[in-house]
């Protein structure tokens, strides 16, 4: 795949990357280097709208960026791809109008970096149901429960996810928060070794009554399909550039560990 005119990536950040992947996947470690590299290049921000300081790409223009690194480092592709999708999503919403998320756009902007939150041992519908439990106090919610595959896990400063609200158990709602890092009431727990992906570093996160406040409240709505609107709509579609990844191995990315061009 040829490099776009427009694109953020230059063959040699690409060859660096390559070159790092397999010492990265031996040693269960994060893409750090290569994460700092894609980001003082500005591919944490390509998403972003140009009047927040970004590139402002298109989710046609993300997923091609997407597929181009993950031709050199699939995990390195796969964990920053969470980031990116959060802010493709904000930035379309925006895009349309819709301002609920300019917050997140404005946080992007000063360097905040986005995981997600969805995955919870049990739960087949993420994003729709979830096994977390929210629980309504004074100005947010405590959250408690187990998140799953948490790509980003040693650089995220901000965990998007969900949880439920069964105070009443005739209307349940999906809470869906953004969490801090400095968050207290949560832990990181090393479980990540998977082979060809542990450069994500998508280790759980236990929630322990962790507290989120109102402004990191994204959405609060009905569980199931009644609680679908644009951004889980924009999320599901942004994520899809991730999900083609997996695809392109063995036999046509550039292994770094078996030479497959």
């Amino acid at each position: 795949m040829a490099l776009a005119a427009s694109s953020i990536l230059t063959e040699p950040l690409l060859q660096r990357c390559r070159e790092r992947a397999a010492g990265y996947d031996r040693d269960n470690r994060f893409c750090q280097e290569d994460f700092d590299e894609l980001k003082a290049a500005g591919y944490l921000r390509m998403a972003l709208p140009k009047e927040f300081g970004g590139s402002g790409f298109n989710l046609a223009q993300v997923a091609r960026e997407t597929r181009q690194l993950a031709l050199y480092a699939p995990a390195t592709a796969l964990c920053i791809n969470m980031h990116n999708y959060w802010v493709g999503t904000a930035a379309d919403l925006f895009r349309s109008g819709d301002k609920s998320l300019e917050w997140l756009l404005r946080e992007a902007e000063a360097g905040e970096v986005f995981a997600a939150g969805h995955a919870e041992h049990g739960n087949d519908v993420p994003g729709l149901l979830s096994t977390t439990k929210a629980e309504r106090v004074d100005g947010g919610y405590k959250l408690t429960g187990r998140k799953a595959f948490g790509s980003l896990s040693p650089v995220w400063t901000r965990l998007g996810g969900h949880s439920m609200d069964m105070s009443d158990p005739a209307a349940p709602k999906i809470v869906h928060f953004f969490m801090p890092r400095d968050t207290k009431g949560y832990r990181i727990e090393h479980t990540w070794d998977t082979l060809g992906m542990r450069a994500t570093q998508s280790d759980d996160t236990i929630l322990d009554g962790a507290f989120v406040a109102d402004k990191h409240i994204a959405r609060v709505v009905p569980p199931g399909a009644a609680g679908i609107d644009p951004r889980k709509i924009r999320t599901f579609a942004m994520r899809q550039s991730a999900l083609r990844i997996p695809c392109l191995c063995p036999r046509t990315y550039k292994s770094p560990i078996s030479g497959n061009r």
